[in-house]
């Protein structure tokens, strides 16, 4: 329609379709209406007297040559709301002076997405907000001139990390007409996103979606407050918005008390909490129907729904402080110690929370989705996310735990550290060599469980609650345990090493094969089928055997074994410390000693002079510190 000048768009539209008006002689301004979500590829293309166009709040993409060749065209902004804008959305747009986003959280620009010439001329106008977002980012920080503006927002949204210092603005709402009062803007942040607000200073907001995909990648807010209990981020509403599975467990704790009301879901569903004296009392047990009106904050509980879709849980007028959790922890006594002081509780922040700041220095059981996990803070690497609920054993020198507010992370904050942390878990590993850890999998192909035996001299054989941890048994999938003379179940079973042998346990619901795996050999151990007759040395492989259903507590034993050759573990070679993970050997307290790594076919892999590390391939090795040698399988 190249005669067609002026078109009026009506509230109501939500798309405007391919090369919907294209080559027309559209004039002066088009203004969209609010309820405009997307505009699609070279739907204005070829409009060469077009000179301006008005994108609501609420616009989520333009994309590609969606405004090609709209040479009238001396500014473009894109609203707070924008997802992706695609390449040749601008090109041959050469007369563009004026950029202005509005996007706290720079979007993904392709190197087309407006013409060279743009590049190289135009101001880009950005929020003072989010100045190093994109002074920091590469296509953005093309333009020549970058100018900060803080206009107020009706809405935004994060991908990444939003941290706002004492010396940047807040971001400003709308002002409601009528009354004048200043509103906070919405926010949706997405999984994996951050907002961090430091100092004083409040940052107001309205309705706040905390996005998580309901696999453990949640977005996270950190606050801070001071010493009159003020906070720094207050939202009207929030939203805890978390993608679940049908007929899946998840387990939450929330640092809020929420409402039954306030949970949205589509769906029937169960929620569930743990009664740890019933435990106690039978040895079994524990779960029971919530019926309570409320969540209890900083309490643990399971949910599982009817399908698949967006489960929610909402909090009015939401404070974000700095103020640090305490947990108390019931003691629930009983006959037997395994079952002694069960407590479900969990991560009481809006952020990821690491193990090893916890202060906690004993087992912690929890969920990955499928079957129970137990770490120890001594030993593993493990990073809890936002709501993230867990079973602790009350031992008898603690009353509760404390979550230290100075230690919250956001994701990408986390993961950064624990980059950053690499030698010092090294280091770590290394001073405690005399606790020799074996880390055994149990897999059907599908799923893998875990187990691990620690031998150390100064722990006893029987249950310790401050360094075992009891099995947690989950339905449906491959289990692995060890077992002591009482036929107690282990997820971390720490004891002497006796006579070196460990009895190992295992229940599968449905005949087939099945394999047992080494990740972690501290000691050389060797496994003892006895079914079968056979014994296996884990560096020829993992150890695959076929098995009817049931449960089992006779078929197997770890075996310590001298010849048996290490896997990815930590060893001692007289004074020095040689710690093998994650395809490194790093070597410590190797002062003038020097290390040597050979492949078995005899070649010469590298030389360590004193302390230092070599990275190497998977496959076995010969690891010799200033003469004492030892095989090690990398994996």
């Amino acid at each position: 329609c190249n005669c067609l000048k002026e078109v009026e768009f009506h509230e109501g539209l939500e798309r405007i379709g391919s090369e919907g008006f294209s080559n027309c002689a559209l004039q002066d301004t088009i203004v969209f209406p609010q309820t405009l979500k997307h505009i699609s590829y070279n739907a204005f293309g070829m409009n060469g007297s077009l000179k301006a166009v008005k994108f609501p709040v609420g616009l989520e993409s333009i994309e590609s040559s969606a405004f090609n060749n709209c040479s009238g065209l001396s500014e473009v902004r894109f609203p707070a709301s924008v997802l992706s804008v695609g390449s040749d959305a601008f090109m041959m747009c050469d007369n563009i002076k004026d950029v202005y986003t509005y996007i706290i959280d720079p979007l993904q620009l392709d190197q087309t997405t407006f013409s060279a010439e743009v590049f190289k001329n135009a101001m880009l106008h950005v929020p003072e907000t989010a100045q190093n977002n994109y002074y920091w980012d590469t296509q953005w920080s093309q333009f020549p001139s970058i100018v900060m503006f803080n206009e107020p927002y009706e809405y935004f949204y994060l991908n990444k990390d939003l941290v706002i210092d004492e010396e940047t603005p807040r971001l400003e709402g709308d002002t409601i007409s009528g009354t004048g009062e200043v509103q906070g803007p919405d926010a949706d942040l997405n999984p994996g996103s951050g907002l961090v607000v430091e100092g004083s200073e409040s940052q107001d907001l309205g309705d706040v979606h905390l996005k998580d995909d309901g696999n453990g990648n949640g977005a996270s807010v950190i606050g801070q407050g001071d010493k009159d209990g003020h906070c720094n981020i207050n939202a009207k509403n929030l939203h805890i918005d978390i993608q679940v599975e049908a007929n899946r467990w998840y387990f939450f704790c929330f640092p809020y008390p929420i409402d039954k009301k306030n949970i949205k879901y589509d769906g029937s569903y169960v929620l569930r909490w743990y009664d740890g004296a019933e435990r106690a009392q039978h040895g079994r047990g524990g779960w029971k129907d919530w019926a309570a009106g409320k969540l209890t904050a900083g309490v643990g509980y399971i949910f599982q729904g009817s399908q698949s879709g967006t489960l929610t849980f909402q909090v009015p007028d939401a404070k974000f402080d700095g103020e640090n959790r305490d947990i108390l922890l019931q003691s629930h006594g009983a006959d037997e110690v395994q079952d002694a002081g069960w407590n479900f509780v969990g991560n009481p922040y809006t952020s990821y929370f690491d193990l090893q700041d916890l202060g906690y220095d004993y087992p912690v059981t929890i969920w990955n989705g499928w079957s129970y996990e137990a770490y120890n803070p001594q030993d593993d690497d493990y990073v809890l996310y936002p709501y993230q609920a867990f079973f602790v054993q009350k031992p008898n020198a603690e009353d509760g735990i404390t979550f230290h507010a100075a230690h919250r992370k956001t994701k990408l904050q986390s993961e950064a550290a624990r980059r950053a942390n690499v030698a010092p878990r090294r280091m770590r590993r290394a001073a405690g060599v005399e606790r020799r850890l074996v880390n055994l999998t149990l897999s059907d192909g599908k799923v893998t469980d875990k187990t691990r035996v620690v031998f150390n001299a100064r722990k006893r054989e029987a249950y310790e609650v401050g360094c075992d941890a009891a099995k947690f048994m989950a339905e449906g999938v491959p289990q692995l345990y060890s077992l002591d003379g009482q036929g107690v179940k282990y997820a971390i079973n720490e004891r002497p090493e006796g006579n070196g042998v460990v009895s190992l346990g295992y229940e599968v619901q449905a005949a087939g094969n099945y394999t047992i795996g080494l990740t972690r050999a501290d000691v050389g151990v060797m496994l003892k089928d006895k079914l079968t007759g056979a014994s296996h040395d884990f560096s020829e492989g993992d150890y695959v055997f076929s098995s009817e259903a049931g449960t089992f507590h006779d078929r197997f034993l770890l075996v310590k074994s001298a010849s048996a050759t290490g896997v990815n573990g930590v060893f001692a070679a007289g004074e020095a410390v040689v710690d093998v993970e994650n395809g490194t050997i790093a070597v410590s307290g190797a002062a003038g000693l020097r290390t040597t790594v050979t492949a078995l076919s005899g070649i010469l892999m590298g030389i360590i002079d004193g302390n230092g590390s070599l990275d190497v391939r998977p496959g076995v090795y010969v690891v010799n510190v200033g003469g004492q040698a030892r095989k090690v399988v990398v994996r």
